[in-house]
């Protein structure tokens, strides 16, 4: 038998009237604990809310894309989960969709959140289908609203305490010649090789993935000249370059400093734990959906943004 708001409202001790509205267009016009009442009754239940009726009724969806050119990488993945666990208090579900295909979301949403991004495909159209939206990441949409990670002085920070204790520093990402110019990473360390009066060298990988960087490793570190240091374009990569290198019987960080970035958990529970620049995604993320829901309600604000710094939390594997 299908479960009702009325019995919702019964299991929480609220009125029907306060449940709709929790789980409908105000949920924000509620205390915390109010609004967990209701979900914890939902969950106990098993109800099932009908947004086609409440997208009839209000106009809203009570539901937002996330987009994204990268669906399967740790750092992806964490803010989804992050932007997932902010909309739900706020009453909001989440639908996830690759950045290159936003046609068919197969829904009307009431706003967008872009990762990792300075444009959108040109089918976007924000403000209908769409809705308004806003950004977050080293990488954003400028005329829009935004939470921007100031990745460049992480970066800066990482090299530079590579280059105090190295001879030798490789950048491991992708050949300079495949990624666009405005690319922080690439940036800053061809600026700073520069500086030191160092051979730029690159240990090159694909698709960043945790094998193939590993196998990168194993295959370019002869290559690139044997290099006593590597800072890794993400955490992925680094875990991968790690197992690489103990596959070369080298030791990490007697042999070879790693340093990664993102700040992924997995990075602090190896047997050597990894040096990484930590972005501060859980309220870079936050400050976003604040942003797009503010923007929802109101569309009228003037452009929200904030700019977030990333710190280096040197470990064990470039200790020297």
């Amino acid at each position: 038998m299908r479960v009702t708001l009325r019995q919702v409202a019964e299991r929480a001790g609220l009125s029907v009237s306060t449940v709709s509205q929790v789980l409908g267009s105000r949920p924000e016009a509620f205390a915390p604990e109010t609004r967990e009442r209701v979900m914890v009754a939902v969950r106990e239940l098993g109800y099932r809310h009908n947004r086609a009726a409440q997208a009839l009724v209000t106009g809203r969806s009570r539901m937002v894309a996330l987009l994204s050119e990268h669906l399967a990488m740790a750092y992806y993945g964490t803010v989804m989960n992050l932007a997932r666990e902010a909309l739900h208090e706020r009453g909001y579900d989440l639908v996830v969709q690759p950045l290159k295909t936003t046609r068919g979301l197969g829904w009307p949403v009431d706003g967008t959140l872009v990762i990792e991004s300075r444009e959108l495909p040109p089918e976007f159209d924000a403000g209908a289908e769409h809705g308004p939206l806003a950004s977050l990441g080293a990488y954003v949409i400028a005329e829009h609203d935004h939470a921007r990670s100031d990745l460049a002085s992480g970066v800066e920070a990482a090299l530079r305490h590579l280059l105090a204790g190295c001879r030798r520093v490789a950048l491991m990402a992708s050949p300079i010649d495949h990624v666009p110019a405005h690319e922080v990473r690439h940036q800053v360390y061809r600026r700073l090789m520069a500086e030191a009066g160092r051979e730029e060298v690159v240990i090159p990988v694909g698709t960043k993935s945790r094998a193939s960087s590993r196998q990168a490793v194993v295959d370019g570190w002869q290559a690139a000249g044997r290099p006593d240091g590597i800072f890794c374009w993400n955490d992925d990569v680094a875990i991968g370059a790690y197992r690489g290198l103990r596959d070369l019987g080298l030791r990490v960080p007697d042999d070879v400093a790693l340093v990664g970035c993102d700040g992924l958990d997995d990075t602090e529970h190896l047997e050597v734990p990894i040096s990484t620049v930590v972005e501060p995604l859980a309220e870079m993320t936050r400050v976003a959906v604040d942003f797009l829901l503010a923007r929802i309600e109101n569309g009228k604000l003037p452009l929200q943004t904030r700019l977030f710094t990333p710190q280096l939390v040197v470990r064990q594997s470039s200790r020297r």
